[in-house]
């Protein structure tokens, strides 16, 4: 399994990137997941045929060379650049945009029979649930269909879920809306 290209569309402070991969790291190792993420810096990045490092904070100083791209340019230019034999992979990528600049979130995307198909992911969020297309559901539209009304798509670590707590007490008969 190769690497997450990570590309910006916007110019994201490298403050942001950094707080972002934290972020996301952070939450994925609470679910088991290990970072998997490859900031595109250059086109050159897009080459690597041997194990190329995952991007870990601080981020250094780059011009991303996807500004003012839409998801769809981004693909077809992962996909020019990107061999057989890359260990970055160009049909399943996250994109920093002008959206991840004012919310905590950015884009998943995914390439499958010629469609660019995308999903708003929280930040944190974003690793683990790019692993989780890549392993288990291999598609983006089951993410789709879990956003939430705010059109962003959000997780909670195990430990942060409500399992294992106090059940409400019902009577027979009795029907609890909750």
């Amino acid at each position: 399994m190769g690497l997450s290209a990570l590309c910006c569309t916007a110019e994201i402070s490298l403050k942001r990137i950094s707080s972002f991969l934290e972020q996301t790291y952070e939450n994925s190792s609470k679910m088991d997941c290990q970072p998997s993420l490859k900031l595109i810096s250059s086109l050159e990045d897009l080459e690597m045929t041997t194990h190329p490092i995952v991007t870990a904070p601080p981020v250094h100083p780059f011009t991303s060379p996807f500004l003012s791209r839409s998801p769809a340019e981004v693909a077809e230019i992962l996909a020019a650049r990107t061999s057989s034999d890359s260990m970055i992979e160009s049909n399943l990528f996250a994109i920093l945009d002008e959206k991840s600049l004012s919310e905590d979130s950015g884009l998943i995307v995914q390439v499958k029979a010629g469609r660019v198909e995308s999903v708003r992911v929280h930040l944190d969020t974003i690793n683990a649930e790019l692993i989780r297309v890549k392993m288990i559901t291999f598609d983006v539209k089951e993410t789709q269909g879990l956003v939430g009304k705010d059109g962003v798509f959000r997780t909670k670590p195990p430990d942060e879920s409500k399992k294992g707590g106090s059940a409400v007490r019902k009577k027979l008969g009795q029907v609890v809306i909750g």
